[in-house]
Order: C-alpha cells, then structure tokens, then sequence
C-alpha cells in the first residue's frame, strides 16, 4: 500500500497557516514501461499494467506484468496502439 498525500493549506502572515491535509492509504497503482529506439532515444513502443497493489506479490505481479508486455512486443504489436494489462 502506499499513501496519496493532499496538502491543501495555505499561509498567511508570519507562521499562520489555514486549510488541511488530506492521506488516504492506497491499494492500486500503474506500471509503465516504454521502449525506446536506441539511437535516436525516440519511443517505440509503450505499455501500461494497472490494478490493486499487495505488497506480499508485488514482486511476482510486477515480473508477471513486464512479461505479458514482452509477449505482446515480441507477437508484434506495434507501437502505434498502447497495451494495456490489468493486473
């Protein structure tokens, strides 16, 4: 899990400060993985791998996840359309 931080406080004279923050704990995040065309540094191809993060797979999940986007890459997708997996 990680943790999405809204600081939405302003300042006034000398120390004064109104307004709150916000933490909410979160359980999803994105993945993204871009391949680059080595000469010219220009993208070739990009993929994105979202869904629920739990810290005990994300190890696995991560590794899982850039392999289904090898796979695409090397059945020829194109870098004309983004491939998206859900985790």
């Amino acid at each position: 899990m990680g943790l999405d931080i809204e600081d939405n406080r302003i300042s006034g004279p000398p120390w004064d400060r109104w307004g709150n923050i916000k933490v909410n704990q979160v359980t999803e995040g994105t993945l993204m993985v871009k391949f680059l065309e080595p000469a010219t540094r220009q993208e070739i191809w990009v993929g994105l791998a979202s869904g629920e993060i739990n810290p005990k797979n994300l190890d696995r999940d991560v590794n899982k996840s850039i392999a289904k986007m090898v796979a695409a890459v090397r059945q020829g997708s194109s870098g004309e359309e983004l491939i998206t997996i859900t985790i």
